[in-house]
C-alpha cells in the first residue's frame, strides 16, 4: 500500500508524475466514496442544461479538466485550486454517481 501526502487540486495538476494519485483516485476509498462535500443537495436541482451537459460528457469520457469545470459551475467553490484533492474527488464522485443514476432512470 502506498502512502500519499494530502495535496490540493492545484498541486495535483502541477505534478510531473500523477500516476500514484491517479491510481489512488481510481481505487482508494479515501478518494472514491461519493459524498456531497459542498452540500449542493439533489443533483436534479441543478439547472437542466448543466445536468444534460454533464450526462453528455460522462457518456463521451469525462476528462479531469471538464470535471473541474462542472464542479466550479455548481457555484459552491470559490477557489478550486486550494481544495484538498481527496475532498474534491469525493464530491466529483457524488456528482458522477448522481448523474449515472439519472441516466439509468432515463434509459
Amino acid at each position: 500500500m502506498i502512502a500519499l501526502n494530502s495535496i490540493s487540486v492545484a498541486q495535483y495538476l502541477e505534478l510531473d508524475d500523477k500516476s500514484e494519485y491517479d491510481f489512488a483516485m481510481k481505487f482508494a476509498f479515501r478518494f472514491k466514496e461519493p459524498i456531497d462535500e459542498y452540500k449542493i443537495g439533489d443533483v436534479m436541482e441543478q439547472p437542466f442544461g448543466w445536468v444534460k451537459d454533464f450526462q453528455y460528457e460522462l457518456e463521451q469520457e469525462l476528462t479531469f479538466a471538464k470535471l473541474i469545470d462542472f464542479v466550479i459551475e455548481t457555484g459552491k467553490i470559490k477557489n478550486i485550486g486550494k481544495e484538498p484533492l481527496d475532498k474534491f474527488m469525493r464530491f466529483s464522485n457524488y456528482l458522477i454517481t448522481s448523474i449515472q443514476q439519472i441516466i439509468e432512470v432515463e434509459n
